[in-house]
């Protein structure tokens, strides 16, 4: 157990984050407000976010 404590230290130290980002690869969809819907991919999970890839670009929605 010590080896695997000591390499999650060190990936700690590196990452430079309160929480360790988690990879993967999952397919799924996201949506906004008006229900459009579109593919997305998220690549990576951490206590407070997603890291996701999209085909397509965002537009900032005006108020």
């Amino acid at each position: 157990m010590g080896s695997l404590e000591n390499n999650l230290q060190k990936f700690l130290s590196k990452e430079e984050r309160s929480w360790p980002r988690l990879k993967c690869n999952y397919f799924t969809e996201c949506s906004d407000v008006h229900g459009n819907r579109w593919p997305c991919k998220i690549v990576d999970i951490s206590h407070r976010g997603l890291g996701i890839v999209l085909s397509g670009r965002f537009a900032k929605e005006k108020h």
